[in-house]
């Protein structure tokens, strides 16, 4: 029996060993994982320093910003003239701003005539009326209109288009305005002559019936007297 426990105990003792030898052999054959790791977060460490960064080799393409406009090299130089209106003949240049069809170009200019005409008036009869004057597309087309410019520029690093117009006004466009607003203010000096008149001529008719009523109860109070 005591053999048997000493049997027992011995080949207890050897099973224990045999496992502490496997766990060991295992321990020393496995990666050190503490070891491997440290140089990836000091790899991606590095990498976000130089994302973070600019590098030396890549360069960022730049476009122009929305508000900048290239003209052509050819682009006429009397679109840039400011408006004459000193020296015969006086002119007046438009030009429509950067648009991206030629449809809103034909708009726009259109707008900018008659404004332009519209100005004139105005400032050759010296008053805030241009109406007295009429106008419209087809008369400054035939009459006004002396040089045309239709174009395209680039305004954002896109390709628009800009149409120009230039106003000549001659002498004798110049005598019509001021002969039209010359018959403007006799009509309007006669107008208020007529109401002045009328007015006076009420005031009158007025004062008359008033005054033969005080002669008519003044004659029949004098009547009723003499008779009593």
């Amino acid at each position: 029996m005591r053999e048997m426990l000493h049997s027992g105990t011995a080949c207890l003792a050897m099973l224990a060993l045999a496992s502490t030898v496997a766990f060991a052999a295992e321990q020393e054959m496995a990666p050190d994982t503490s070891l491997s790791t440290a140089p990836s977060s000091v790899a991606q460490s590095d990498a976000a320093k130089t994302d973070a960064g600019q590098p030396s080799d890549v360069k960022e393409l730049s476009r122009p910003p929305l508000s900048h406009v290239e003209y052509p090299a050819d682009r006429p130089s009397w679109l840039d003239q400011a408006p004459n209106l000193g020296e015969a003949p006086h002119t007046w240049v438009i030009v429509t701003a950067p648009a991206e069809t030629l449809d809103e170009c034909r708009d726009e200019i259109a707008l900018m005539r008659r404004a332009a005409v519209a100005s004139y008036i105005k400032l050759k009869s010296n008053s805030d009326r241009f109406d007295f004057y009429p106008i419209n597309d087809k008369w400054i087309k035939e009459r006004l209109v002396s040089r045309t410019y239709q174009g395209k520029v680039t305004k954002g690093g896109t390709e628009h288009y800009e149409m120009a117009v230039e106003l000549t006004f001659p002498q004798e466009v110049q005598s019509e305005i001021l002969t039209a607003w010359d018959q403007i203010n006799v009509r309007d000096r006669l107008a208020s002559m007529g109401a002045v008149v009328f007015t006076g001529l009420t005031l009158l008719i007025c004062a008359s019936m008033l005054l033969c009523m005080f002669s008519r109860r003044a004659t029949r109070e004098d009547s009723m007297q003499l008779a009593a």
